[in-house]
């Protein structure tokens, strides 16, 4: 209602809840589920809907603490409720549990950060031999300066020899994963010598990917030669 009071309730939001639907009704949304430090912010919402300020039906979210002590997060429609004069007297709020796709999202985006900022060369080829997606250290590594120089083209531009590529991706979809040393060319037709795990995956149509991550050991290999000469 218009202070905020849970007049009616169904089954599925008393769940939520953790409560029984006659338990909550006439307790305070406000004061028992909203947390201290939303509960001004989610105030100003209904308030700014009964006095018809804001948008009818706006999806918004926001946390809620249960009768457990647990945080959720839900998904909001509200639609203001009139009485015969249209005197707007409450709101039917429909409230969807996102919690767990909230989780969902943060983890994708802090992997995400993760394999973005790392110091290993990450990259994707799709099932058409392209590449869909590589890292920054990808682009740095072969010495390109941004990431649409690498983007739909074929891994056999960075390999010393072009016609391994194919025989790669041939293997690992044989096999599922492949480790080795490749040597590799950057832009400015250097060579190097890379370390690369490349897996077979697929996409959300079900079709073959092939991730790969690689660091450049050729300082390493040199050493090692060095060490094999003396």
């Amino acid at each position: 209602d218009r202070d905020g009071n849970i007049s009616a309730i169904n089954r599925y939001g008393a769940s939520i809840l953790g409560a029984r639907q006659e338990e909550l009704i006439g307790e305070n949304w406000f004061k028992r589920f909203i947390l201290p430090a939303e509960r001004e912010n989610v105030q100003k919402v209904l308030q700014g809907m009964l006095a018809g300020k804001q948008e009818e039906n706006r999806r918004v979210e926001n946390e809620i603490i249960t009768t457990a002590g647990e945080i959720k997060t839900i998904a909001w429609t509200n639609i203001p409720i009139r009485d015969a004069d249209g005197y707007l007297v409450g709101t039917l709020s429909s409230g969807e549990d996102v919690t767990e796709q909230r989780k969902m999202i943060h983890e994708l985006e802090l992997i995400n950060s993760v394999i973005e900022n790392s110091l290993n060369a990450f990259g994707i080829v799709d099932h058409h031999g392209k590449f869909i997606y590589a890292n920054q250290a990808y682009v740095d590594m072969w010495g390109y300066d941004s990431l649409d120089e690498i983007i739909g083209t074929s891994p056999a531009r960075f390999l010393a020899d072009p016609l391994q590529a194919a025989k790669i991706i041939e293997t690992v979809t044989k096999v599922g994963k492949l480790v080795g040393e490749f040597d590799a060319v950057r832009k400015d037709k250097s060579n190097f010598t890379v370390l690369s795990q490349l897996w077979l995956d697929h996409d959300i149509q079900g079709n073959p990917i092939y991730p790969a991550t690689s660091i450049d050991i050729t300082q390493q290999k040199r050493s090692q030669e060095a060490l094999e000469r003396s």
